[in-house]
Parts: C-alpha cells; sequence; structure tokens
C-alpha cells in the first residue's frame, strides 16, 4: 500500500497526460514490438537483401529514407559499444571502418553516454528504449522547468510537448544523439532556478551529473550550444538575484560537469585536429546549412514543400536538416508575446533566445559571415542545428503564452499574426512551381485551417479555460502527427537480416577486408553488423591522412578533396592488395566492363546469390608483412610523389617520412605466423631470423603502442597513413595496444572531476554575498 501511495504522489494527472502522449507516439514500439529505425531504407534499396522479400508480397515498402545515418551509423556504433563494455573492454577502435578508425574519440558514437545502459536489454528492444526514453524524458524536463514559470498545468504540459516533438526533436528523435542531449537542458536550468531560490547544494549535484550527461550524449553542436547558453542564463538571473556566491557555486560546478567528461572531450579535442573536419567543405556547399528565408513557411506548415514520408518533398534543401516546424499555432501564440507589455525576465531571456537563434539560422549577411569563420564546432556543421534551440525556447514560451490568454490584447495581437501567417502561406502558393503546387496546396489545408481556427478563437469569449484546452489539443494532435508521419517503425525481422552474401563472408577465415559496388551494395558502414572489416567508411571525424591515402585506392590523387566519406568509384588495385582487400562485392556480373579491370588483376567470383556476386583477390596480401624496401623521404611533398609514382609497388615498398633510415633493402627470410586480432589490439607471432621491417595495413594513429617480445617500440607512420615496425632479428611476437595518452590524461580529469565534485558540495546553505 505504500508504494501505490508513492506511486500515486509521483503519476499525478498531468504526469498522466505525458505518459499517454508518449505511449501513443511510440505505440508501435511498445505493442506492436516494431522498431524505430529506417532499416526499410536498406533492406528494400540495397542488395544484397532487396533480393528478398523479407515476409512482403512486393518488397518491404520504404517509409522515410533520408535519415539512412541512423543504419549507417548511429545504430552500428551503439551495438558495437555495447559489445566491447560486455566484455569490460573500453571502445577505443573501431577496425571495420577505413581500415581501422578511432571509436571512443569520434564523438557522435556517445561511446559513454550512461543510458547506453538501455542497450543492454535483450535483441533490439534495448535500441527502442533508448530511443522512445529521449522523447520522454525531454518533455518531463521541460514540464519540470516550467513548474516554476507557469501555473496552468495544462500549459505546462503543452509547452513540453512543442520541446519534446518540435523542429529536429522530431527529425532527430531516431539518431539517439540530439534529443537527449538537448532533454537534458531544462532540468539543468530548473535547477539553476531552484539553486539561485533556495540555495541547497543538491541542484549543484544535478548541475553537474546532467551537463556531463548532456556532454556525453554525442550532440556535438548542443554540446557547444549549451556551453554558451549555460552562462548566459545563469548571468541573467545573477544580475537580478545578486549573489556573488551562488554564482560562483554554479560556475564550479558547471565546470565540474565538463570535467567529468573530459575522458570524451580530450580524445575527441585530440582526433578532430587529425581529422577531415576543419578540410572539407560539407557545410560551405551548402551555404552553411542557413535556412532560406523562403522556406520559413516550414515554422507553421511543415509539409509545405512535402514530406520524405510520403516521397514528394522538392526544393533546394534536405528536409530533414533544415526541419523547423513548431506546430502551426505555436508560430502565432510565440510571435504576439513580442507585444505584451508585462512579461518576466525568464520571458524576456527566452525571446532573446528564440529571436537570436532564428536569425543566425536564417540566411542573412550576418549570419553568412558568423558561419564562414573557421570556429571548430560551432561553424563546422549545419547551422540549421540551431534549430535545437528554437525549439527549447518554443517550449518555454508557448506555455507562458497560453498562460496568458486572459489577456485581451494578447488574443487581440495572436489574431493579427494569424491572420499575417494565413495571408504569407496563400501568398507563397502563388510562388510554387506549378509543377509542384498540388503538393503545396494540399498540404496548406491543415494549416490554414487550424490557423483560421485561432483567429475564430481569439475572438470569441469562451473564458479561460476552454481556449487554453482546445488550442493544448491542437498543438499536441498537430505535433504528434508530425512525429508519426516522420519516423519509421519496423519489424525486429528486417533489421539487418542475414542473407547467404553475408553468411558466407562471415565464415571466411581472416582477418582480411572487404570492399563493394559503390551505390547499390551494402552502403557504407552497414558491413560492421556482421562483424565484416573494409577498407571503406563513413565518419565526419574520419582520419585525414587514410582519407588522403585512400584516394590513390581509387585511383585519385593523394590531395583530393576531404571528405566524410570512403568509396570506391574506380580503383587502383595494387592499394587495394596491399589493405588486405579479399573480396569485393558487387551486383555486376564478370563479364560487365567495370569488373574486367578485377578480372583482369585475378578476382574470380567464388560466390553469387540472387543479383550479388563476390569476387575473391588471389593477389591480397595478409595483414602484416614483412617489405623488402624501407624509403625515408623528408616531407609530405617528397612522400606523394613517391606513392604517386608508376612504378611505386606498396607491397615491396615502405615510404616513411623523416625517420632516421637511409634508404634500406631487406632480405625476405622473416615471416609472419599468426595475426590475432582483439579489440583494441593486434599480435603479430614471427619467424625471423634477419632485420626487418613490418608493414601492418591498419590505419595509423598516433594512440598505438607496440612491443616487440616485451620490449617498447615505435610505431612508425608508413605511406603516409598505414603502421610499421623496425623488427629486429630474432624477434618471436609483436603487440600492438590502442591506448591514446588522451584517453588517459581524460580518465584522470574525469575521476579527478569526480572527488572534487563531492569535495566542493556545500555543507550547508549558501548565505547571501553581495558585490
Amino acid at each position: 500500500m505504500r508504494f501505490l501511495s508513492r506511486l500515486t504522489l509521483i503519476i499525478t494527472p498531468p504526469v498522466a497526460i505525458l505518459l499517454l502522449i508518449f505511449f501513443a507516439l511510440y505505440w508501435d514500439f511498445f505493442i506492436k514490438g516494431m522498431i524505430p529505425i529506417p532499416a526499410d531504407a536498406l533492406v528494400a534499396t540495397y542488395y544484397p537483401w532487396v533480393d528478398y522479400k523479407w515476409g512482403y508480397i512486393t518488397g518491404v515498402p520504404i517509409k522515410n529514407s533520408v535519415i539512412s545515418d541512423v543504419f549507417s551509423q548511429f545504430f552500428l556504433w551503439k551495438y558495437l559499444i555495447i559489445e566491447y563494455l560486455r566484455q569490460g573492454i573500453l571502445p577505443l577502435w573501431n577496425p571495420y571502418m577505413f581500415a581501422g578508425t578511432p571509436l571512443l574519440a569520434s564523438y557522435h558514437s556517445a561511446a559513454l553516454f550512461p543510458p547506453n545502459i538501455l542497450l543492454f536489454v535483450s535483441k533490439y528492444a534495448g535500441w527502442g528504449l533508448y530511443i522512445s526514453l529521449s522523447t520522454l524524458t525531454a518533455m518531463a524536463s521541460m514540464y519540470l522547468f516550467l513548474g516554476h514559470h507557469v501555473k496552468h498545468k495544462l500549459a505546462r504540459i503543452t509547452g513540453a510537448v512543442v520541446f519534446g516533438l518540435a523542429g529536429p526533436m522530431t527529425t532527430w528523435a531516431e539518431f539517439g544523439t540530439g534529443v537527449w542531449a538537448a532533454s537534458f537542458i531544462p532540468t539543468i536550468l530548473w535547477c539553476i532556478d531552484n539553486f539561485f531560490a533556495q540555495k541547497k547544494k543538491i541542484f549543484l549535484l544535478v548541475i553537474t551529473i546532467l551537463s556531463s550527461f548532456l556532454f556525453l550524449a554525442g550532440h556535438a553542436q548542443i554540446t557547444t550550444y549549451f556551453s554558451l547558453l549555460f552562462p548566459a542564463y545563469v548571468w541573467w538571473l545573477y544580475v537580478r538575484a545578486k549573489n556573488r556566491r551562488c554564482l560562483i557555486y554554479l560556475i564550479l560546478f558547471f565546470l565540474l560537469g565538463i570535467g567529468l567528461a573530459a575522458i570524451q572531450f580530450l580524445p575527441t579535442l585530440d582526433v578532430l585536429d587529425k581529422s577531415i573536419r576543419a578540410q572539407e567543405d560539407y557545410a560551405s556547399r551548402f551555404r552553411f546549412g542557413l535556412l532560406p528565408l523562403s522556406q520559413i513557411i516550414r515554422f507553421w506548415a511543415a509539409d509545405f514543400f512535402g514530406n520524405p514520408s510520403t516521397h514528394n518533398t522538392f526544393g533546394p534543401i534536405e528536409y530533414h536538416e533544415y526541419s523547423n516546424f513548431l506546430g502551426t499555432i505555436s508560430w502565432p501564440i510565440i510571435l504576439a508575446l513580442i507585444w505584451l507589455k508585462k512579461t518576466s525576465r525568464t520571458t524576456k531571456f527566452f525571446l532573446v533566445l528564440f529571436i537570436s537563434s532564428l536569425f543566425l539560422a536564417i540566411d542573412n549577411p550576418l549570419s553568412s559571415f558568423i558561419f564562414s569563420l573557421p570556429l571548430p564546432l560551432f561553424t563546422y556543421s549545419y547551422a540549421s542545428r540551431l534549430f535545437f534551440l528554437t525549439s527549447l525556447s518554443a517550449g518555454y514560451l508557448v506555455a507562458i503564452g497560453l498562460g496568458h490568454l486572459e489577456n485581451y490584447s494578447y488574443k487581440k495581437n495572436i489574431a493579427i499574426v494569424a491572420s499575417t501567417v494565413v495571408v504569407v502561406t496563400l501568398f507563397a502558393l502563388t510562388r510554387i512551381d506549378p509543377v509542384y503546387r498540388l503538393v503545396s496546396i494540399r498540404n496548406s489545408i491543415l494549416p490554414l485551417s487550424l490557423l483560421g481556427m485561432l483567429v475564430v478563437l481569439t475572438r470569441l469569449r469562451l473564458g479561460r479555460s476552454l481556449p487554453v484546452l482546445l488550442m493544448a489539443l491542437v498543438i499536441i494532435f498537430d505535433l504528434g502527427r508530425y512525429f508519426k508521419k516522420y519516423n519509421p517503425f519496423v519489424p525486429q525481422s528486417i533489421v539487418f537480416p542475414n542473407t547467404p552474401i553475408t553468411e558466407f563472408l562471415k565464415q571466411q577465415r581472416g582477418p582480411f577486408r572487404i570492399s563493394r559496388q559503390y551505390g547499390p551494395v551494402m552502403p557504407p558502414n552497414t558491413w560492421t553488423h556482421y562483424r565484416l572489416e573494409a577498407v571503406e567508411g563513413y565518419d565526419p571525424l574520419r582520419l585525414l591522412s587514410y582519407n588522403r591515402f585512400f584516394h590513390l585506392a581509387e585511383n585519385g590523387s593523394f590531395y583530393n578533396g576531404s571528405a566524410r566519406f570512403s568509396e570506391l568509384s574506380d580503383t587502383d588495385q595494387k592499394f587495394l592488395d596491399l589493405l588486405n582487400v579479399k573480396y569485393f562485392v558487387s551486383i555486376k556480373d564478370p563479364t560487365d566492363s567495370e569488373i574486367k579491370k578485377f578480372i583482369d588483376h585475378g578476382y574470380k567470383p567464388i560466390f553469387k546469390d540472387g543479383r550479388t556476386y563476390i569476387y575473391e583477390n588471389p593477389s591480397f596480401i595478409q595483414r602484416a608483412f614483412f617489405v623488402q624496401n624501407v624509403k625515408s623521404v623528408p616531407d609530405e611533398k617528397s612522400l606523394v610523389a613517391a606513392l604517386e609514382a608508376e612504378d611505386f609497388s606498396p607491397t615491396t615498398e615502405a615510404v616513411l617520412i623523416n625517420e632516421k633510415l637511409s634508404a634500406q633493402r631487406y632480405l625476405l627470410k622473416n615471416s609472419v605466423v599468426k595475426i590475432t586480432q582483439k579489440p583494441n589490439s593486434l599480435s603479430v607471432d614471427l619467424d625471423t631470423s634477419t632485420d626487418g621491417f613490418l608493414l601492418i595495413s591498419n590505419a595509423y594513429d598516433t594512440g598505438w603502442k607496440a612491443t616487440i617480445d616485451g620490449k617498447d617500440t615505435p610505431v612508425v607512420l608508413v605511406d603516409g597513413a598505414l603502421q610499421g615496425l623496425l623488427v629486429p632479428a630474432n624477434s618471436r611476437r609483436v603487440v600492438l595496444d590502442y591506448l591514446p595518452e588522451s584517453v588517459i590524461t581524460g580518465s584522470i580529469i574525469s575521476l579527478f572531476s569526480l572527488g572534487a565534485t563531492v569535495v566542493k558540495l556545500p555543507k550547508k546553505r549558501i548565505t547571501p554575498f553581495r558585490m
């Protein structure tokens, strides 16, 4: 009975309503057992899966293919991380992409994010819990924060739903990073409010813990934005409270939150410096992700330019990256607050945040200038990620607006803004290309109807509660419809199912790598699920050195542009041999002209299923081998010249930069007996009678350390991207372990911060101290 009474205190009617909304959003998962992941786009589009119907009569229908990064990055990395953690091993290195690449340091893998524990739940139910609880956490967090600022509980529920489902909170829901990161912000702001009001140490502890959770959630832009938002909000409240000790404690415990996440931050900063991030032009090619002014209509008419789930999108920008829908009637409710004479300081703060985030995210001369600056983390990605802050402020402002509906002038302003929005929408319809106008007209019917209803509601005298109820229902329905329409749920049976092709490759004895036909076969990283290693991959923080070397494998120039993708549209077979590529997967038969290059090199078709062929490379070189010639060059320019020379033989030569080695020729009397690969480690058993140079075709990173028969030896950068070691005569075993100094230093700082958090907690309430 005591448990039931406590449960009744927790599950109040507002909480029950939020839970009801939550279950309605994720009904397909909780009741039908379907998983929130766009795996339908994988099995219905790409070989070898598309050769099968997977229980459907005409093949798997696709709901939304634009969020394919979910299955090609985030889902795969999460379960790889869980595999490491089950063994009690830090997930530091990913051997399955790019001939190996950092895993923990790739920030968006969120390797140490505490809610990852949900992924230990059997099969893929853990993924469903992991994704769904991010939305619930976001809504609950905003509801909690609004408790200090809004009395009307239904208004608080509505504000919570706006934050939890608006814009990128819907389109990023299945990625498992952005929504989780943003979800902690309102609770942290609630703690700041409470600490200024009550001076209790528990709020400092929660700030530190949740700040570290946010930093570990894997969304670099929200981390950056929050690092600016936190001190801004604290200072905004401090100016009124004038409590210097509160200010100092809040900043201190925020910094301790950063310190707790140092085990993530330091490796990421280390890899960021060595990655393609500053080199690629991903953001600049798309105007830095700034929203064209013509697209602001999507704030109230989400599908004016179509929706990927109905396969009718059109226009110059991508739906997912520029998602900014706040709910049709939310827009007038928010903008009308600008003319409200009496508003709180907090409302003013969120109005400033709302307007400034919009201004910076929309294409204009100032935002274009700011995002053209090389500001790491802030300007290296799309400006449209600022819409997370827009959604945060919108959730607060909608709740405030609903609480002011008794104000006649405010309702009048809502009607004026709503009428203006109707006019703008009708005018926009006249400017749409006639080819697509029918789509825009059809998708404008609901927004125009809701805006018309809003105008009527503001003109009727319905008392105080009924307008709030009606507007709340409209907003919740509108955003819930938006969420359900966009996000796919699929049966567990089509989440990376096995095929004869994947089974054949898994059964082959390794280590070896695969490559695949560019385009229709195995999109980047998907082979990771089957624990197949490849030379290709997709990661925004991939190593620049390997990116450049890979250009040689695709028959290009070393200095071709940097990109987060590595895919073979063309090939230079000698570099594929070097990279341990044993199998090539393609849907082209042996008579195809593009396959002829492989056939001429000796590749043979050894397995076929449906339209998919597996070609075996008899010339592939094992993962570690001794080279005959070693050449040291003074600089990278000389390295490139050597690698791009037509007579360069990468399987017999190694080129080093600035090593204290003159050109040497080794007798090939040594041999590799056995190669054993484990997480973050590689061991090579040798049979040597003379000195030799061992080349290992894994991607080089300074975090790799080596021993030969127990004695430390340096790992040398070979060919600008791979690993090598000088092996003395009579050596028997080489062991390489991946443990970057940044991980060690970050761990020490995190442990120190944890201890300091406990030590520095004030033992009593903090008394005011005015400057």
